[in-house]
């Protein structure tokens, strides 16, 4: 395998840890330090499958702002466990540009 398909490999395993969660449940799929924002689940209501966190890019500290992103990093993503078929598809398929509504 190459590192992408090792990488897509290795994502695919955290599905053996969700065995015990609900079909409700949601799961977030994110780099370590893509932190979301725990206020806003507070009034969570999905009109789609999946959702992103839109975050700021920030480098080292989190002072060092990347100008050119500011807050439009594609940080953590989720879903409810029932829509989801691949965290690969997750991470990498699911764009802002596709879904209709900012989160």
């Amino acid at each position: 395998m190459n590192p992408w398909e090792r990488q897509a490999f290795q994502r695919e395993g955290i599905f053996k840890g969700l065995n015990k969660a609900n079909e409700n449940d949601l799961i977030l799929f994110s780099d370590p330090d893509e932190i979301p924002n725990p206020k806003k689940f507070v009034n969570l209501n999905l009109k789609k499958k999946y959702f992103i966190f839109m975050q700021t890019m920030s480098y080292y500290k989190l002072n060092l702002i990347n100008k050119n992103l500011g807050k439009n990093w594609e940080g953590t993503r989720g879903c409810k466990k029932k829509d989801l078929f691949s965290i690969d598809f997750m991470r990498h398929k699911i764009k802002k540009k596709n879904l209709n509504n900012k989160f």
